[in-house]
């Protein structure tokens, strides 16, 4: 897949694209050190990995029924 036609399937500049791919990168890496902390220490972080995996799954499944 070319890259014009990967950031036209999602009506993205190439500048918005990294912005979103970032934002996605930064919040799986705070969820594995969380996830990490909360296997060594299972009375923190509790909740925060599933909310992280929902509240990425809404950003994800948002536009599939438009």
């Amino acid at each position: 897949m070319s890259i014009k036609r990967h950031l036209g399937d999602h009506n993205l500049t190439y500048f918005g694209h990294m912005k979103v791919a970032l934002w996605f990168a930064g919040t799986f890496t705070k969820v594995v050190l969380a996830a990490l902390c909360h296997g060594i220490i299972p009375s923190i972080y509790k909740t925060y990995c599933s909310d992280k995996v929902k509240e990425v799954y809404k950003i994800l499944t948002k536009n599939k029924d438009e």
